[in-house]
């Protein structure tokens, strides 16, 4: 990408500087981190796509991770593997993390605080984190790539206002968030409470209320998997159609409702593959397993996932939120070999605490509410973020933003 500065902008003291001018590498390490005070470590896997909070970290007397890059409170971690993942946050504890995450803090006096998380956090860093990464299966970018990367940086009082706007963002993101995970802990416990979630080692019908039953879930369900998926993926043999084609992504990243998908067969997809009912409910079985979504079209899916059709009896709702909490079990259950993954011999005999359709409903009316209120307050997260690349974008002149 061309950096240029306008006429304005250079009137107004704007410069074209490098990363590499604004801040540094930090490479140091700790042998003992336990001697040296250290508590936590944080992995690839703790950090959130866009997100500039670590919301989960490792304890590093529990785990015994090999990690010995350090890291202390204020500094900003970078994922360098897989960077078009968007991993990038800002440390609020001292620790240690994985060699794949690039340690990063601001120079002083050449850039004021704060600012640099933002900057690292642009489409247009992460696309040239992306662009400067080698290796096939894992790609990983360096520092010495990334000090390269080019902006138009501004003089400090600019730099104060546009700092000023962009933590305002993030303030509010920070609080829907919050609001969010909180929502999902009540939900999930709620859930579970209502619902009568069971242990799959339950063996009878003693503890349940009454008109209540466990049934297996091929008795109140059809439980078929996706037929063979067609390969090569995008093969236009086979997609490019009219036909809509569900694959795992689509089911982990639905939050619950399927309203979207990332592929489409053609007739010849469709022959050598199958359509599901709106209404059924698919499960993931394989890499990310126990994903669910309520599918609200017809649709065909990848042979990784499983779709169960609620039978006439059953609220698909009701057995949508039921089946979401079962998600840590069939993890616990699953076998693993290149990945992990689970087969129909699993799931069609769980067991479901049924009670009638009439009770079905009432409950998932009372959950829906939950769940439809948690669904907003993503969105709302989700958008405040996606306002935060706009401003980045507009203020900084990057990928064809205005000054």
């Amino acid at each position: 990408m061309a950096v240029e500065l306008s006429e304005k902008q250079i009137k107004d003291g704007w410069q074209i500087v490098k990363f590499g001018e604004i801040a540094r590498e930090v490479k140091l390490t700790t042998k003992d981190p336990a001697k040296d005070g250290l508590e936590f470590y944080v992995g690839l896997e703790h950090l959130d796509p866009q997100s500039l909070r670590i919301a989960r970290k490792g304890i590093i007397a529990e785990d015994n991770p090999s990690f010995t890059r350090r890291f202390s409170a204020g500094q900003i971690l970078f994922g360098k593997r897989r960077s078009y993942q968007k991993k990038a946050a800002v440390a609020d504890f001292d620790g240690i993390c994985s060699g794949d995450i690039i340690v990063i803090e601001e120079k002083p006096k050449k850039i004021i605080p704060g600012l640099l998380p933002f900057i690292i956090q642009s489409d247009a860093f992460f696309d040239w984190a992306e662009k400067t990464s080698s290796g096939s299966l894992s790609p990983r970018t360096k520092w010495k790539s990334l000090a390269e990367f080019e902006l138009p940086l501004p003089p400090p009082e600019r730099q104060e206002e546009i700092l000023e706007v962009l933590e305002k963002v993030e303030e509010c993101e920070k609080r829907c968030s919050k609001q969010n995970r909180s929502g999902n802990i009540l939900f999930n416990a709620a859930s579970r409470d209502i619902l009568k979630v069971i242990p799959q080692c339950y063996k009878d019908n003693d503890s349940l209320p009454n008109g209540w039953f466990i049934k297996k879930l091929s008795e109140i369900a059809k439980v078929e998997r996706g037929k063979f998926t067609p390969r090569p993926r995008n093969n236009p043999i086979y997609y490019d159609g009219v036909y809509p084609f569900v694959q795992t992504g689509d089911v982990k990243n639905s939050g619950g409702l399927i309203t979207d998908h990332s592929q489409t067969l053609n007739k010849k997809g469709l022959a050598v593959s199958k359509i599901f009912p709106k209404g059924s409910i698919l499960i993931t079985i394989a890499a990310n397993i126990g994903e669910v979504g309520l599918t609200t079209y017809e649709t065909a899916c990848t042979d990784s996932v499983v779709a169960i059709q609620p039978g006439p009896e059953i609220d698909p709702h009701w057995l949508l939120f039921y089946m979401m909490q079962l998600k840590g079990y069939l993890n616990s259950v699953a076998t693993e070999s290149a990945q992990k993954n689970i087969n129909l011999s699993t799931l069609k005999p769980l067991k479901i605490a049924t009670p009638n359709k009439e009770t079905q409903g009432q409950l998932s009316s009372i959950l829906s509410t939950c769940f439809e209120n948690n669904q907003l307050l993503s969105k709302k997260s989700d958008g405040f973020r996606a306002l935060r690349q706009v401003l980045l974008n507009r203020f900084f002149n990057l990928n064809g933003g205005t000054q």
